[in-house]
């Protein structure tokens, strides 16, 4: 994405009257076979409008960013628009905040966290924190997903 002043937010929250080609364009891309993350992406509106949008790992909620910020969700997805490209811009968001990057910029999707440039949003903090799930009678290591050993079940 191109450098300059972005707002970060759940993007149902600053593009209401573009909310539904939003979805078209998320909804579009997923069901795509060729585009097999179902996260999300970079967009671009029919006028030309670019933005980023990627889904939380756990849906709506409240989660936090590596500059001690939060965001707010209630459509399962955070992403970034320039503040340039909202023609109701306020100077201010509800559920997000306002970030300037100096030079152009990689956004993504990675193991639950969304990134913007520097800015890195956990969206699911248990991923790196999983306790030890191995099966306390053979020691199998995917226990998580049910080991049938003998002792299993007892």
């Amino acid at each position: 994405m191109p450098k300059g002043e972005y707002v970060i937010v759940d993007l149902c929250y600053v593009m209401d009257n573009d909310w539904d080609e939003v979805c078209s364009l998320l909804f579009q891309k997923n069901e795509d076979e060729a585009n097999s993350s179902r996260t999300g992406g970079v967009f671009q509106l029919r006028d030309g409008r670019k933005f980023a949008l990627y889904g939380t790992a756990w849906g709506d909620g409240s989660y936090g960013d590596n500059l001690g910020r939060s965001y707010g969700v209630d459509a399962g997805v955070i992403g970034c628009i320039a503040t340039k490209d909202l023609p109701n811009w306020q100077g201010s968001v509800h559920g997000g905040n306002v970030h300037t990057f100096t030079e152009d910029f990689e956004t993504g999707y990675d193991s639950g966290t969304i990134f913007f440039g520097d800015v890195r949003i956990e969206t699911d903090p248990e991923y790196d924190e999983q306790e030890d799930e191995t099966c306390p009678t053979c020691s199998n290591p995917t226990y998580a997903l049910a080991c049938h050993c003998d002792g299993w079940d007892k």
